[in-house]
């Protein structure tokens, strides 16, 4: 008697490799003339592309890996306060949580600012194993002018559990309020100083140090005085020149 025997895997399990063996078992049954029938050693054999091959007995292995998770880093956002922020114009890095050498090629995946202000990145994180995992995201900081950078760390913790043969990633992020983060910068440009002079003239007596005050306003195009108008004062000096009006010119007319 012959005997064919294999797994089935038509009712496939999520995450599972199935053993694909095949083996023969041969039976050889006499009678004894006793009035039974007696049932031999089994003879086990086992498919191959060389043709059967003995084996002393039977095993299946089949192997588990459920299939991997992704996160997508779409949670971080970039403001600028003071000015109008270039697209790319600041990049953001994941990092391990003990990744010590911080940079970008040793980033897990580094991201850049749209003109809305989220920003992308160049690759989701991977996991191919349940656990839970810690990673650092932080901004790049640039040799932007008058920018003060937004220097917050912010941990990322990922939970990765196995539902069913297929891996599924969650994140919660330290410190933060919801499910996005948002980096803020500032920029302030550096002041520029303007001197206004003149001269004085008294005829008639001797000019004496200080003797006379002026006062310098803000002004609107008008000619009338702005609001919130800041003053300057200066005066004259024996040279007959006042002192200069000096002050910080703004980087956008008011």
């Amino acid at each position: 008697y012959y005997y064919v025997i294999k797994e089935n895997s038509n009712a496939a399990l999520p995450g599972v490799t199935y053993d694909m063996s095949e083996y023969q078992v041969a039976v050889t049954v006499t009678d004894n003339l006793k009035g039974n029938l007696v049932a031999g050693t089994p003879v086990i054999t086992k498919k191959t592309t060389a043709g059967n091959e003995p084996v002393s007995a039977i095993s299946f292995t089949n192997k588990y890996v459920p299939a991997e998770a992704s996160l997508t880093i779409d949670f971080v956002n970039k403001e600028l306060v003071g000015r109008n922020m270039g697209y790319g114009e600041f990049s953001f890095g994941v990092f391990k949580h003990d990744q010590t050498v911080r940079n970008e090629s040793t980033a897990e995946s580094i991201g850049s600012n749209r003109d809305l202000g989220n920003v992308v990145f160049n690759k989701a994180l991977l996991f191919d194993k349940a656990g839970v995992y810690y990673y650092d995201i932080l901004e790049f900081a640039s040799d932007a002018k008058g920018v003060t950078f937004d220097e917050t760390i912010y941990q990322l913790i990922v939970t990765v559990t196995d539902n069913n043969g297929q891996l599924q990633a969650d994140y919660e992020i330290v410190g933060a309020t919801g499910k996005e983060i948002t980096f803020v910068n500032t920029y302030v440009p550096k002041p520029v100083t303007y001197a206004v002079s003149g001269t004085k003239e008294l005829t008639g007596s001797p000019l004496n140090n200080g003797e006379f005050t002026f006062k310098m306003t803000e002004a609107l195009d008008s000619g009338e005085v702005a609001p919130n108008a800041k003053v300057y004062y200066a005066k004259n000096n024996v040279s007959n020149i006042f002192k200069s009006f000096a002050m910080p010119i703004r980087a956008q007319k008011q």
